[in-house]
């Protein structure tokens, strides 16, 4: 049975040792679960003297994703509608134009891109480049959530946070270990 968030907190270790061997100084926390359980997650990190620090960046992987069997695919499932969420922190007094040079450019794009590769590279999927793998990204700056209007009803997590969106992934699971 493919436990696909262990898959993904295998990957997240992965881009952390990655990134500490390029000396990069980033840090990932992974999450999995539904919208509230995270939120609660982040709340409780949040009024925790020790981990306050530690709530973001966060890969956050949305437990709702599909498993597609057919007969040309026995016993090798793909996995469909996978939902990521790249979070961090961010100033809520910011803009847009801010928030890619303080943000994006240098925090949470390097993590999408690593992310990608260590999913290719992890040899649980068929996809071996970070190009074959199937997905759309939005690029939601002051992240919140909207009514059915597009009006804001609240922050992301009830946080301060800009986000990289992931959705529609679509990955060919390997019956055995790819590579």
């Amino acid at each position: 049975m493919i436990v696909l968030s262990d898959l993904f907190k295998r990957i997240v270790q992965n881009l952390n040792t990655s990134f500490e061997g390029n000396g990069i100084d980033l840090s990932v926390r992974y999450s999995f679960g539904t919208y509230q359980e995270t939120t609660k997650e982040i709340q409780d990190f949040g009024n925790s003297t020790t981990l306050k620090d530690q709530k973001f960046p966060l890969i956050w992987l949305v437990t709702e994703q599909d498993e597609l069997f057919d007969s040309s695919a026995i016993g090798k499932p793909v996995l469909t509608n996978i939902q990521i969420l790249i979070a961090n922190s961010t100033d809520p007094n910011s803009n847009s134009v801010k928030r890619i040079d303080q943000n994006y450019i240098p925090v949470l794009y390097p993590i999408y891109e690593q992310l990608l590769i260590e999913i290719a590279a992890s040899g649980f999927f068929e996809e071996q480049h970070r190009d074959d793998i199937y997905h759309m990204r939005t690029d939601r700056p002051f992240a919140g959530v909207k009514d059915q209007n597009g009006k804001y009803l609240s922050n992301l997590f009830n946080s301060y946070v800009d986000v990289v969106h992931i959705r529609n992934m679509r990955l060919n699971v390997c019956r055995e270990y790819c590579n």
